[in-house]
């Protein structure tokens, strides 16, 4: 797995609303590197142990280009506070965990540790 390739913003270009509740999750991997991404989220005020908000949702290669392949996921939920991160299987069957520019080892819980999204409508939608 090329972790240098591996990237991802909580900003306009890898994370915005399409809607009211609705999201756009994109992820940027190395061409030919990764088998498969999936996008855990939850709600970040409410704790797990009062209303368990965690869901997780496969996300597809959208685009390809000469060096990098782009996944997307586009999830629909309603919260306060979107917080993710992104389960990452390449091509070998090896496993990380990516949250906040950080890898793990294992599944994040902590919503410190996962992206947090800025909820922005685009502007037609204003």
């Amino acid at each position: 797995m090329e972790y240098s390739a591996i990237t991802h913003y909580a900003d306009k270009r890898y994370c915005f609303s399409t809607g009211k509740g609705k999201f756009l999750i994109r992820l940027q991997t190395k061409k030919g590197d990764i088998s498969s991404v999936i996008l855990h989220f939850q709600e970040k005020y409410l704790p797990v142990g009062y209303i368990d908000t965690r869901q997780h949702k496969e996300m597809n290669l959208a685009y390809s280009d000469n060096f990098l392949d782009y996944f997307e996921a586009e999830i629909e939920i309603d919260m306060v506070c979107l917080r993710y991160y992104f389960e990452i299987k390449d091509t070998e069957g090896n496993v990380t965990y990516y949250g906040s520019h950080n890898f793990y080892n294992g599944p994040i819980g902590d919503v410190e540790r996962m992206y947090d999204c800025p909820q922005t409508l685009r502007e037609e939608e204003l």
